[in-house]
């Protein structure tokens, strides 16, 4: 729209704020948290309003319009962020200077300020001053924080067992195959345990599913206790857990499985309480197809507790591994 045709609204305010300064002062204090005004030939020299001062917890008159103020309470990283921007907008007037800054509060918080500036250029095109607002967008980022952290934590929700606050099934599976993958590419063996309470079933009916919670918690603490850090607990449902063992061979899967068996028994004897447990261990060929994994993950969780069906089957409180049964065919 050219100047004959602008709006007649539009002229009579901007006639307003030149003649008119409480108008230029209101529409400063209602619409952002501060001006800037830098003399880019004079660099030290820079005048800041006093509500941005007051943003930050000071006192205006305590303030000096010196470049130094601001940049003693910005975050250094920031600041160089903020010079990144107004070198390449010095140089092409189309690069905005536009960015989100931290500044350090009087009382020590951080305030987030959103710091956009635009240069004023001599009739070479020289920038000569530069002017900018700034916009408190605090309450803002934290709000973005706290919706970040409620998502991790949704997501975690998503992953554990809300009993025992162990990996679900479905979180297993995935750290599964990607320990498959692993193996795929170095050739390391891993090995799958499938852990069963012992008469489980007897304690829900005859002391109730309370008893039969605690149960679960206290198993599922003294498995953690006996991990190994690469090991990862999780349960598979009900009173089964199952337990991915990293870098573990079959003759390795046995002495964990017993370690963890022997853990129970020492640890919950009073509660008397026994398992049994099934194992597996695969070492992945170079050649394997990915498009196999989930497949293979799942026939491996089956391979275990066809093991702990050996287990109880043969009396219990045991350890069986997958390759007894294939050998006792």
């Amino acid at each position: 729209m050219s100047k004959d045709n602008e709006h007649y609204l539009k002229t009579e305010l901007y006639t307003l704020i030149k003649q008119e300064t409480e108008i230029f002062e209101f529409l400063q204090a209602g619409s952002l948290d501060g001006l800037w005004y830098w003399d880019l030939e004079k660099p030290d020299h820079e005048w800041m309003s006093p509500k941005f001062w007051t943003l930050l917890g000071y006192d205006p008159a305590e303030k000096q319009h010196l470049a130094a103020e601001w940049q003693d309470l910005i975050f250094p990283e920031d600041l160089q962020v903020a010079i990144n921007n107004f070198e390449q907008h010095c140089q092409d007037p189309l690069h905005p200077y536009d960015q989100m800054v931290r500044y350090r509060h009087k009382n020590g918080s951080t305030v987030w300020v959103r710091c956009r500036g635009i240069a004023i250029r001599d009739p070479s095109g020289k920038p000569i001053r530069m002017l900018g607002a700034h916009n408190d967008v605090t309450a803002l980022k934290q709000t973005e924080e706290a919706l970040r952290q409620k998502n991790l934590e949704l997501e975690q929700l998503a992953l554990r067992d809300p009993l025992t606050s162990l990996y679900n099934r479905q979180a297993f599976s995935e750290l599964l195959e990607k320990e498959l993958a692993r193996s795929i590419r170095y050739q390391t063996p891993f090995s799958v345990a499938v852990i069963n309470i012992d008469d489980f079933k007897a304690v829900n009916h005859h002391q109730g599913y309370q008893a039969g919670d605690q149960m679960l918690r206290s198993v599922s603490e003294v498995l953690l206790a006996a991990a190994r850090y690469s090991d990862t607990v999780a349960r598979l449902a009900g009173d089964e857990f199952i337990i991915l063992m990293c870098q573990a061979s079959t003759q390795e899967s046995r002495t964990a499985g017993e370690r963890y068996r022997a853990n129970i028994e020492l640890f919950l004897n009073q509660q008397n309480i026994k398992v049994s447990i099934g194992l597996t261990s695969f070492t992945a060929p170079s050649n394997l197809c990915t498009a196999l994994l989930h497949p293979l993950a799942k026939e491996l969780i089956s391979q275990a507790t066809q093991a702990l069906d050996d287990a109880k089957a043969n009396g219990k409180n045991q350890v069986c591994h997958f390759t007894d049964r294939t050998r006792s065919q």
